[in-house]
């Protein structure tokens, strides 16, 4: 009973190394692209523009906030929280989440469907111009098998 029940946890942690290996070996690549919030579509959505491969599917599509809360903490920094939905010009869809800490803010988004299946984006929003309300997204990224 024993040997089997050592057997039995050795093949277990063999099974959680078989898959946890791969979802590490997946490269994490750099993306860049940026994001105008004129209102000019709606006040709630962005238009996209300026982004490469593998992401230039997402020029001209739209990113909507949904959710959202403002806090001011002690440190006089306000805090913006929104759900996401990403829309790439192909109707491609992903959600995920945005933070905004002082000046800067911090994406994450989720696997979708079409072009943004499979993918794993996390970045960080910055200014660009508070004239034309553009502002820049970049991070790092992968695609799950």
């Amino acid at each position: 009973m024993k040997k089997m029940s050592i057997f039995v946890m050795v093949l277990c942690i063999a099974m959680l190394v078989a898959v946890t290996n791969p979802v590490q070996a997946a490269p994490h690549s750099t993306f860049y692209f940026e994001k105008v919030c004129d209102g000019s579509v709606d006040p709630n959505i962005c238009v996209i523009q300026n982004a490469a491969a593998p992401f230039a599917v997402l020029n001209g599509g739209t990113i909507e906030y949904f959710d959202h809360a403002y806090f001011q903490n002690p440190a006089g920094m306000v805090i913006e929280s929104a759900t996401v939905l990403v829309t790439a010009s192909d109707g491609s869809q992903a959600t995920g989440h945005v933070r905004w800490v002082k000046d800067r803010g911090y994406y994450t988004l989720l696997p979708g469907t079409g072009s943004l299946k499979n993918l794993h984006l996390i970045g960080k929003v910055a200014t660009i111009s508070w004239e034309t309300m553009t502002f820049s997204v970049s991070g790092k990224y992968f695609f799950t098998p």
